[in-house]
């Protein structure tokens, strides 16, 4: 469930006015969510670029995820803080429609990137011959095609049955869709957060089950260092993911009451909370990334010197960090298994 999905029918005569004060606050705060979603994942897609530890499927995954959070904060969040703003929707109905479909994409690829991720790492230690010959480059970019045709399909699918599906929903000061199709709810219910969030716990679990034996079996300090490391990235993807559903939870709990009819009206205030929680997931990635994804602290520091101090920049890049077991890969990406 998304959040630029009104969890209310309503329809566009029926504008809500508010008064002066809430409309600075409510845009204030628009402002900050989005502005935060914009430059935290320009952040992110700037250093894992440059993070070694990083092979190219994870890479590519993350960065991935980067881009659609990237996308959902300029094409969909940033409309809405005009509309907040002027308290009522400015741009054309056609746009309202993207918008909508944009954000429902962006929010499945999200997810399911950091699940594609976790499995890679299990079917990487479960099953290593197999994983290495199968880890192309062309299997890293047809996994990116089948999440965001599998996202536009989903939701372009109740667009084809009514063409007003989508609209303007002043509540939550974005446009939304209207809960009416109870199997759509579920379908999407069940396939982007339930089975996504499943996928990565199970996978987190049979890995750091197999890393924590790796560990006791591992004599030697470089092998104790990886297997550290190892399970601190895959800590990374669980703590992701409960971010994911904390953002998302009291949303998705709201829109399922609201599409089996447990009750009938929401009040606004609450409606535009849930709504916006769950939009500033988009930006919580950094933030998790930098306590727990070894490489992405150390590039990020060193970004921040180059843009403060050039001969910073210059120092780091004549004398590259040279620490003892720098350059051993995490299991977010790892190559070799042991």
């Amino acid at each position: 469930m998304y959040a630029n999905f009104s969890l209310q029918n309503r329809t566009e005569d029926k504008l809500i006015r508010h008064s002066e004060t809430i409309v600075i606050l409510r845009t204030i705060l628009l402002v900050l969510i989005t502005i935060a979603i914009i430059f935290s994942n320009i952040i992110n897609i700037w250093i894992l670029r440059k993070v070694r530890e990083l092979q190219t499927l994870g890479k590519v995954l993350l960065i991935n995820l980067s881009v659609a959070d990237f996308i959902n904060g300029l094409f969909v969040c940033l409309p809405a803080v005009l509309a907040s703003a002027y308290d009522r929707w400015l741009l054309s109905t056609t746009y309202c429609t993207v918008s909508c479909i944009l954000h429902g994409i962006t929010c499945t690829v999200s997810i399911w990137c950091l699940a594609i991720v976790s499995l890679d790492r299990y079917i990487a230690i479960n099953f290593p011959v197999r994983y290495r010959n199968a880890k192309k480059m062309y299997y890293s970019i047809g996994i990116l095609i089948a999440v965001w045709f599998f996202s536009l399909i989903t939701f372009l699918f109740p667009q084809i049955f009514d063409s007003k599906y989508y609209g303007y929903q002043e509540s939550i000061v974005m446009c939304g869709m209207k809960w009416k199709s109870i199997i759509f709810c579920i379908a999407t219910g069940l396939y982007i957060p339930i089975l996504s969030a499943a996928v990565i716990f199970f996978s987190s679990y049979k890995v750091s089950k197999a890393l924590l034996a790796i560990q006791q079996a591992k004599i030697n300090r470089r092998g104790q260092v990886k297997c550290s490391r190892d399970l601190k990235a895959i800590r990374m993807l669980k703590i992701s993911t409960i971010c994911y559903i904390a953002a998302w939870g009291p949303y998705t709990l709201i829109a399922y009451l609201k599409a089996f009819y447990a009750f009938s009206d929401v009040p606004e205030e609450i409606e535009f909370t849930v709504a916006w929680l769950a939009n500033s997931n988009s930006f919580m990635n950094v933030i998790i990334y930098s306590g727990n994804l070894d490489g992405f602290l150390r590039q990020l520091k060193k970004t921040f010197s180059c843009c403060m101090c050039s001969r910073c920049c210059k120092d780091n890049a004549v004398y590259p960090d040279v620490h003892e077991d720098s350059n051993l890969p995490s299991t977010i990406t790892q190559t070799n298994i042991y």
